[in-house]
């Protein structure tokens, strides 16, 4: 999941933004984990890149905060 280069982002109180980048092959992969106990709204800007769209969406998830056995 991680590339060579980290990319800069920009983060709220409640969703936490990650980015990485293989300057080779143009590939981006970015990370969104909510803090929040409830499901949170995200909208993902990027600037100086133009993607080409191969989305894919893994979630971690648990029973809540204190789970020691969160799934995907």
């Amino acid at each position: 999941y991680l590339l060579q280069q980290m990319v800069h982002t920009t983060s709220t109180a409640t969703v936490r933004t990650f980015a990485c980048l293989d300057p080779d092959t143009a590939k981006l992969n970015v990370f969104l984990l909510n803090k929040d106990s409830r499901p949170q709204q995200a909208t993902i800007s990027l600037l100086n890149y133009a993607p080409v769209f191969h989305g894919k969406r893994w979630e971690y998830s648990g029973k809540g905060p204190e789970d020691p056995f969160p799934v995907w």
